[in-house]
């Protein structure tokens, strides 16, 4: 859906179901979301569209201007696509609640300087990172077991990555245009020759323990 203009979207009482992926793909000029609070679906926290038990993002205006946005306590998921290229935050704060971070979720935040996986983190999606070209660091929580292909593809300003798990993370080609000759990857101590041998890590020739 294509909605070139749009600045606003208001999601009335009587709506059940909406896909938001499909929904608002290519709307990159809403600012602002409402909810009828009558919704039994569907719930807004300034602006911000979520389910109505607000355990789902389910989309983050592409046009809100704000640099910093910490996700609130109790979300488990943020949903395909729900931050995709807005540009202006510099800053998202993931809560240790969030299980999953879904296809595409940050995808083209060229604002971003940053990751930081909290441990509650046991699956990134693919794409979940891709098009990030303002990142520099990226510190993976203790808890996630598998990180999809393309994660953190095209993302080339990168200069370190920390992965805090003892089990090396499945998955291959998540740091695609990554230069892991140069981009040291931190670990813990005890599982350095784990990530030398493991399919998707052992690419870094700089595997060090965690300072």
């Amino acid at each position: 859906m294509g909605c070139t203009g749009l600045t606003s979207f208001d999601v009335p009482q009587d709506v059940q179901y909406f896909y938001p992926r499909d929904a608002f793909s290519e709307c990159y000029t809403i600012a602002y979301f409402h909810v009828d609070p009558n919704n039994q679906y569907f719930c807004d926290i300034n602006g911000v569209l979520f389910s109505k038990d607000k355990q789902t993002l389910l989309r983050y205006p592409a046009a809100m201007t704000e640099t910093s946005y910490s996700i609130p306590s109790g979300v488990l998921y943020i949903d395909e696509q729900a931050f995709r290229r807005n540009t202006t935050l510099t800053s998202v704060e993931i809560p240790q609640t969030v299980k999953e971070i879904r296809y595409r979720a940050f995808r083209e935040c060229s604002g971003l300087t940053a990751i930081t996986i909290p441990n509650s983190v046991t699956r990134i999606h693919s794409d979940a990172f891709e098009y990030c070209t303002s990142v520099s660091t990226v510190d993976i929580g203790s808890g996630v077991t598998a990180i999809d292909s393309y994660a953190f593809d095209n993302c080339p300003n990168i200069t370190s990555v920390t992965c805090r798990a003892l089990n090396p993370p499945s998955g291959s080609g998540s740091f695609n245009h990554t230069d892991k000759t140069v981009v040291p990857l931190y670990v813990p101590k005890v599982s350095i020759n784990s990530y030398k041998n493991a399919d998707g890590w052992k690419d870094f020739t700089n595997i060090v323990a965690i300072p």
